[in-house]
């Protein structure tokens, strides 16, 4: 749940991105595309929510996959800003994630 710019600056593996400006609607589903589809190939994984300490759109991602009926959800709120420290994140562009 970052920002494009943010994203784009370090990510972890194998990541999906859902900015919140791009990727929702006003009702706050999910906008149907290429990163929804590959979400929905993900049910029945365990699925990590990594959020930011600038907002809580990662828990309220969580709670929208909860409300439809997603099992094996869980978050790591402020992971984001712990995992910059680490080597863990990536630049999207330079593995083909973008």
């Amino acid at each position: 749940m970052l920002c494009v710019n943010r994203f784009q600056n370090g990510a972890i593996p194998g990541s999906l991105n859902f900015p919140f400006q791009t990727h929702w609607s006003a009702d706050g589903d999910l906008l149907p595309g290429e990163q929804l589809e590959l979400l929905n190939k993900a049910r029945g994984k365990i699925v990590c929510v990594v959020g930011s300490s600038r907002n809580d759109l990662g828990l309220k991602f969580a709670e929208i996959l909860l409300t439809q009926q997603w099992q094996r959800v869980c978050t790591l709120h402020k992971g984001f800003d712990v995992l910059l420290r680490t080597q863990i994140l990536v630049v999207p562009a330079t593995v083909g994630m973008c």
